[in-house]
């Protein structure tokens, strides 16, 4: 260990300590050159003890208990929504109802004490039967009376008890309690009855929480009993959408992992692979730091055991992480640029390691076949958990955890994983149970790592944060357009001119595609103008953050070169390179990708094979993923062999993630500027990286580096013209997609009004004229429903069920009165849980072809018909506490995608009293309620609440 310790301290990766404790010092703020470092063989592979590794959610690391309002006023009780007079504030404090209404808002488990004296169900269905902290579920229909008779049974075995009062806390004026004749007493063992009346005129969800005061023989002392109950008012659909078990948390805050020896398994072969990957940046693990571990653990907080030398790199950690108060975009600098983006990288993996064990699986069991062991886990077609061949398994006996296997993901059928295990478990193996742990891949991360470091060794921090410089450009001429629509775009025009002509320099040029303005032709076209098939005097690497988007320009790029008849279908494969990264099977490739023979495919076989650098460097054109071109920079390509380096969809791509092209493949270290052309395209108003840690997306890491750039004074509207310079940023802003009524709120939240709404009038007019519109001409309806979100099983994830049959009334109808084909209408909805109910009543309703996804999923999408469903409802006392349900529908990208994929109709069904809470939602209320398009429950726009929720990093500093 002290050799070990020694050689990386004479890299520059470690220092040791000035005394004699032994612990290892971890450099934060530099990584040096580890390519001349030898470092020393570690010991033979022999098995070592088991040890526990713990991981602790940020979510919940050195937090307290936050505390909620209660509510009151000097001239109003919001819980019991009555005006007061200032006088009677205290006297009501201490109201009877009142104080029973707190109880239950704040802390339900204060009415503990008296569930073991009664038992409840509703007579008028059997398995209707209250559970521990489940509420009683009663159905009833639309319209039609319905009787609850709940039966209370005396459940103590001595005592009588007497019923003083039943106080409902939430009244509702369409439930109305008859035949209670209080004060009642009963005997042991015996029951009685209340009952109750409800008429329902559309359907919804009702929380009707019941309070007895029960007094026991032999005292005077009265104690509450609550009897928690949701009335549904719903179909037999709905009725056979409900749970099919009742939800549990499946994992705490705090994982604990036995981490036994662990045998090797078998990798899937790479003997196809003709690309070698020379560089040493290959060896190097970029791990997280262990104490950095511990210092997430206790949510940045120091303790009395941590020693001196812990409190010293707490504290420069600390002093390292940004104040967001500084704003948006002043989180980096060029001097913390390396340090801050490495700290916050950390961080992210150490949440993705903790909840990757969401999807653990206990008493599993593997079964065999010729190929080998495979194990199905059903949410791996959801990408819950997201997996890709080489991927690993850990596997242990159920009944013997001294020892762990290793298994690879050799291949994926559906659900069905096919493992490569260690002999001696295949060997060994016969139908036992078995404890199955997931592990993230940290291939990407490791490729960030890679870039970070490279950009050091650069010191070319600077080039992050760019400014013009003022040289001459080369004016090179325009050919004629290949695609003739952009004749009549003048700011498509400019873009293509002014990245033709170089206008920004040694600077990124950004172009800002808003949704449906043209953004993916704007780049083809810049392609095409760009590429010399003949001269060969450029080479251009067109890179996205997603495999989807990769292909959706690639195919765009075929289908503009054949309709401009630049080459034969033939000579294309000649010129064009799709480089696909190993899980990308021929068989997800596009049809039309597929054709063109254009990707590094196996006719034979489907298989991905890499060619040899010569091979790769030989083409005209490269289309990639940000992550896959990493194998490029570790295959030693020089940088600056690429002209041209291309950027889609910026704007959806980790900072760190986007790094990857332009530290491997566009920056030198002498002169300390980009050796190509760089190119970045996206919107960064709408969705942005997925990350998991609270931590790190409350530092700063959830913001693309498009978003960044675009905060930079360089890429700002100038003062004094309201305008970008379009010398280094081209805005689309003719809208081809919505209908303005549809694109009206998104252009006045997020594009300052400039969007211009020029679509097909026969397109985006098609829907204007149905009768089943709110208004004629104005094709956008929100349609109120209060209905109650639930979870089933261990997903954490919600569903809403009245809202489940509104969308498909709605689907229904536009189907049958032949407004949309089944693929022409798309639901969106945040939850995937509320996915996949949708998609089995659109199943069961023999409804077709019906696209049903998240939001995520629709970026880039669009649909003649959109119906979004937004799932959180449950009713609560305080406006206040809808900040806490809204969960991430409070995230104005994410409504932003949402409500621009419609063409032709809108219709946005949920919660209006939730909803009004969030800025970008109540616009789009007032919106529908200033036009005249909104239906359904009853609603006002109440004042909006300006209650700050504390956020998760507040606690850690």
């Amino acid at each position: 260990m002290n050799n070990l310790v020694s050689t990386l301290a004479k890299a520059g990766l470690l220092e040791k300590p000035s005394d004699d404790k032994g612990v290892v010092n971890f450099k934060w703020n530099r990584i040096q050159d580890c390519r001349k470092v030898q470092l020393p063989e570690m010991p033979s592979s022999k098995l070592t003890k088991p040890k526990q590794r713990i991981i602790v959610s940020q979510r919940y690391a050195g937090a307290g208990k936050q505390e909620r309002p209660d509510g009151i006023s000097s001239d109003r009780c919001d819980i019991c929504k009555i005006p007061l007079l200032a006088e009677s504030v205290e006297v009501h404090k201490s109201d009877e109802l009142h104080v029973l209404r707190l109880t239950y808002r704040k802390n339900r488990k204060n009415f503990d004490d008296t569930k073991h004296i009664l038992a409840v169900k509703n007579l008028g269905n059997e398995t209707d039967e209250a559970q521990s902290g489940i509420p009683l579920q009663i159905s009833c229909r639309v319209g039609m009376i319905c009787d609850i008779n709940l039966e209370f049974t005396n459940m103590l075995d001595s005592k009588e008890i007497t019923v003083e009062k039943i106080l409902p806390l939430i009244s509702h004026k369409d439930v109305l309690a008859v035949n209670c004749h209080l004060p009642t007493t009963v005997h042991p063992g015996k029951k009685f009855t209340v009952e109750l009346k409800a008429l329902f005129s559309a359907r919804c969800a009702v929380l009707y929480p019941l309070v007895l005061n029960l007094k026991q023989s032999g005292t005077d002392k009265t104690k509450p009993y609550l009897a928690d109950i949701e009335i549904r008012v719903q179909s037999e659909l709905m009725d056979a959408l409900a749970p099919s078990v009742p939800f549990s948390r499946p994992l705490g805050p705090i994982v604990r992992l036995q981490e036994a020896p662990v045998l090797p398994g078998r990798p899937a072969d790479m003997k196809t692979h003709d690309l070698e990957l020379t560089s040493p940046l290959k060896s190097i693990h970029f791990d997280i730091p262990p104490i950095l571990v511990r210092f997430l653990n206790t949510g940045f907080k120091p303790h009395p055991s941590m020693s001196e030398f812990e409190r010293e790199k707490l504290q420069e950690i600390r002093a390292l992480l940004p104040s967001r108060s500084r704003g948006s975009g002043n989180w980096l600098n060029a001097c913390n640029y390396v340090q801050l983006l490495e700290l916050l990288l950390f961080i992210e993996e150490h949440q993705m390691s903790r909840d990757i064990h969401h999807y653990d699986m206990h008493s599993a069991v593997l079964h065999k076949n010729k190929e080998g062991l495979w194990l199905n886990v059903p949410g791996v077609i959801d990408k819950r958990p997201s997996l890709l061949l080489n991927d690993v398994v850990i596997v242990n006996f159920a009944n013997d955890q001294s020892i762990s296997y290793e298994g690879y993901v050799l291949k994926i059928v559906g659900s069905r994983l096919l493992l490569g295990l260690h002999h001696r478990f295949e060997d060994q193996y016969t139908d036992q149970k078995l404890e199955v742990r997931f592990k993230i891949n940290r291939a990407v991360l490791k490729s960030m790592h890679r870039a970070l470091y490279l950009l050091s060794q650069h010191h070319a921090q600077g080039l992050m944060f760019p400014s013009l410089e003022s040289s001459p450009t080369h004016q090179r001429p325009l050919r004629p357009w290949f695609n003739h629509d952009i004749k009549s775009n003048p700011e498509q025009q400019a873009a293509v001119r002014n990245i033709v002509h170089n206008s920004s320099q040694n600077s990124p040029y950004l172009v800002f595609g808003p949704p449906g303005t043209g953004k993916t032709v704007t780049l083809v076209e810049t392609i095409l103008q760009l590429w010399d098939p003949v001269q060969k005097s450029t080479r251009i690497l067109v890179c996205a953050p997603s495999n989807a988007a990769a292909d959706e320009i690639t195919s765009r790029l075929l289908k503009t070169i054949e309709s401009a008849k630049l080459l034969k279908k033939e000579q294309v494969k000649f010129h064009i390179f799709r480089l696909c990264a190993m899980s990308r099977t021929l068989d997800a490739m596009p049809l039309a990708i597929r054709a063109a023979e254009i990707t590094n495919h196996d006719p034979r076989t489907g298989s991905v094979y890499f060619p040899r650098l010569h091979v790769i460097m030989s083409y005209d054109i490269v289309i990639s993923t940000f992550s896959n071109i990493s194998r490029l920079f570790l295959a030693q390509m020089p940088p600056g062999h690429f002209t041209h380096i291309i950027m889609d969809e910026v704007g959806q791509a980790l900072e760190t993630e986007a790094l990857i092209p332009l530290a491997g493949l566009a920056i030198t270290s002498y002169p300390k500027q980009f050796c190509c052309q760089v190119v970045m395209a996206g919107d960064p108003k709408q969705l942005g990286p997925i990350i998991q840690s609270p931590v790190a997306a409350e530092f700063g890491f959830n913001q693309s580096m498009l978003e960044r750039l675009m905060s930079l004074p360089l890429y700002s509207k100038k003062p004094s013209t309201n305008r970008y310079d379009p010398n280094v940023l081209t805005k689309l802003v003719l809208n081809y997609r919505s209908h303005p009524a549809i694109l009206k709120v998104s252009n006045d939240l997020f594009y300052d009004g400039e969007l211009k709404p020029v679509g097909d009038k026969s397109v985006i007019e098609s829907v204007c004229h149905w009768e089943g519109l709110c208004r004629k001409d104005f094709p956008l309806i929100f349609h109120g429903v209060e209905g109650i979100d639930e979870r089933e099983g261990t997903s954490p994830s919600f569903f809403n069920r009245q809202e489940v049959e509104i969308v498909t009334d709605y689907i229904k109808k536009i189907h049958s009165e032949k407004l949309a084909d089944w693929k022409e209408i798309g639901v969106v909805t945040p939850y995937n849980m509320q996915v996949k109910k949708i998609r089995k009543a659109c199943e069961m309703l023999k409804m077709p072809n019906i696209d049903v996804a998240s939001v995520e999923q629709f970026q880039g999408q669009e649909r003649k018909v959109i119906i979004i469903s937004t799932v959180r409802s449950r009713f609560q006392f305080l406006e206040f506490d809808y900040l806490f349900q809204l969960g991430f529908l409070r995230n104005p990208k994410r409504f932003n995608v949402a409500v621009t994929r419609a063409r032709s109709l809108l219709v946005v069904v949920g919660n209006p009293k939730v909803l009004q809470h969030d800025t970008c939602w109540r616009s789009l209320l007032e919106h529908c309620l200033n036009n005249g398009a909104y239906t359904g429950m009853p609603f006002k726009l109440e004042a909006l609440q300006d209650t700050k929720i504390q956020s998760v990093p507040a606690r850690f500093l």
